[in-house]
């Protein structure tokens, strides 16, 4: 039904075993990437499955705030990112976690939320703040334009109205080559798509 609505891409998001069953599907009926681009969360990476799915996956993207490129610092854009890339591998490693948790959307997107919101407090403290519910509420509504570990910057001060909980409007793109992800955008902003509408969901 996707493919017989010829649509001008595809946009996807799904945990990373459906992810992929989906592209083995639309391959199977002759789908490429390049006939239709393909876009996909950073929740469907997995290196293991990219690297199994071969010229199919050639050329697929990934948006999310965290990216693909957080597997790898030698394709970090900034040496801030680099440095917080190789840390996540590090202490994953450290931690014990095998290689194919470590290659995976979830893996990534959990520890850079954990470590912001590690940094965020601890800047909380050195101001004279103490940690509590209500403090870390209102230190996280007013920030802006603020680092977030390995990915694009955040601000919930800067959340589009009615959207308040977008606290990260900003997106990266990342393309995989077929051995490697290539930072497209290192920070996108496509809010100015909807701007003045209000998203209902369906149908």
């Amino acid at each position: 039904q996707v493919l017989n609505f010829k649509p001008d891409a595809i946009v996807f998001s799904a945990q990373g075993a459906d992810c992929f069953n989906m592209i083995s599907t639309l391959g199977r009926l002759g789908w490429t990437p390049a006939k239709t681009p393909l876009v996909l969360s950073g929740a469907c990476i997995d290196v293991a499955k990219l690297k199994a799915a071969g010229e199919l996956a050639k050329g697929i993207y990934f948006q999310g705030t965290a990216g693909g490129s957080a597997l790898q610092p030698e394709s970090a854009p900034t040496a801030r990112l680099k440095l917080e890339s190789q840390t996540y591998l590090d202490k994953m490693k450290q931690y014990k976690v095998s290689d194919a948790d470590i290659n995976k959307g979830f893996a990534t997107q959990g520890f850079y939320m954990f470590m912001t919101i590690w940094d965020q407090m601890n800047q909380m403290v050195a101001t004279g703040k103490a940690i509590d519910p209500k403090n870390f509420q209102d230190w996280m509504a007013a920030t802006t334009n603020t680092h977030a570990f390995f990915a694009v910057p955040f601000g919930c001060a800067d959340a589009p109205k009615p959207y308040v909980a977008i606290c990260a409007k900003a997106i990266a793109i990342t393309q995989w080559d077929g051995a490697t992800f290539k930072t497209i955008e290192e920070v996108w902003d496509g809010t100015d798509l909807v701007s003045g509408t209000e998203l209902k969901p369906g149908p």
